[in-house]
């Protein structure tokens, strides 16, 4: 795929070590920003398989997570409980924002990560990362890998809009260490 694309890998890994790090890479770098730097770069190759993946950090995969799941609809993104046995609020069952992040930003943050398809599948598949709370909350200033981690558990908002797209109700909640899957919907059974 590399060729088939015509990419340069050390342009597009210095592109990608430049959005990370103005000065060039460090002396010392989290395992997680390898990841991250070389996920991008391989997503350019346009093949659906590829991974990176490390003993300390799998994209999509790292907790804590969020307590429901997203879905997209008619490009409107959909909060429903991690069971999927209704949506997280009935009355409200679109997202606005995520801690105060506008939903789409945080949808269009993670689209170099995923790899080149129908835009419909990437949306779909960015949406599914978002249920990992470090794929959407930013940490700003230092500390280190324990305080980091320590702020990742810390209670977010979720903005929901109605139906109508008139009311919108906040809910704050707690991120959970146990992941929320996407299985068959709707359950077998109600068909």
């Amino acid at each position: 795929y590399l060729h088939l694309k015509g990419i340069d890998l050390d342009e597009a890994i210095e592109k990608e070590v430049r959005n990370y790090y103005s000065k060039g890479l460090p002396d010392r770098m989290p395992p997680v920003d390898l990841v991250m730097i070389l996920q991008r770069v391989l997503m350019q190759f346009g093949d659906g398989h590829a991974d990176v993946r490390s003993t300390n950090f799998r994209l999509g995969e790292g907790e804590p997570f969020n307590p429901f799941l997203l879905g997209d609809t008619d490009g409107k993104v959909v909060a429903f409980r991690s069971d999927r046995s209704d949506l997280l609020d009935p009355k409200y069952p679109f997202v606005v924002s995520l801690d105060g992040r506008p939903i789409e930003v945080c949808i269009e943050e993670w689209i170099p990560f995923i790899s080149a398809g129908s835009p419909q599948l990437i949306r779909r598949r960015a949406v599914g990362l978002l249920r990992e709370v470090s794929m959407w909350r930013r940490i700003d200033g230092g500390g280190g890998f324990r305080d980091i981690e320590r702020k990742m558990h810390r209670p977010f908002a979720v903005e929901l809009v109605s139906k109508d797209g008139k009311k919108t109700r906040t809910l704050e909640l707690k991120p959970t260490d146990r992941k929320p899957t996407y299985r068959e919907w709707p359950r077998s059974e109600s068909r």
